[in-house]
């Protein structure tokens, strides 16, 4: 019976650990929205939400003064929170001033990469030879592409029912 229960946590240990090692999926990216706004929602309502979000273009893109500029582990530089016809549609985030170089913005890839296919699985679409992956999940279309030379990274991710 002993042996049984060794048996048991050894197989257990086997499988939690790797597990674990993936580290944490961004909790801001979802299917049907960003952090805690849902795609379609009013800017009305976005702004009870988030008090601070601000026009920052002709009443389309929003970006908020309190922003939490964090998407899982990785450092972001902008945040852009887009509204079609007064509904929430988009968020684009970039990350520049973290690509110090390539092997660094290449690591910053990697662990986006990683987290959203924790969450979401293997990228639905990798296009050309860029360094630019797209999951297809639900209403929701997440990109996460590099530039080239890999001095910066964006994050787009946008309910494609409203586009």
């Amino acid at each position: 019976m002993k042996f049984l229960r060794l048996a048991f946590v050894f197989c257990v240990t086997l499988v939690v650990l790797p597990l674990s090692a993936f580290g944490q999926s961004p909790k801001d990216i979802k299917a049907d929205g960003f952090r805690n706004l849902e795609w379609g929602m009013s800017t009305e309502d976005a702004t009870k939400i988030y008090p601070d979000l601000e026009v920052e273009e002709k009443g389309f893109r929003y970006s908020r003064q309190n922003e939490d500029k964090q998407i899982g582990d990785v450092p972001v530089d902008l945040i852009f929170y887009e509204f079609n016809n007064n509904r929430f549609s988009a968020v684009r985030a970039s990350i520049i001033t973290g690509c110090k170089d390539a092997i660094e913005c290449g690591a910053m890839f990697d662990t986006l990469k990683d987290s959203i296919e924790a969450k979401y699985g293997k990228a639905t679409v990798a296009l050309g030879d860029r360094l630019e992956l797209q999951w297809l999940v639900g209403a929701t279309k997440i990109t996460l592409s590099g530039s080239a030379g890999l001095t910066s990274l964006l994050l787009d991710i946008e309910n494609i029912q409203s586009s």
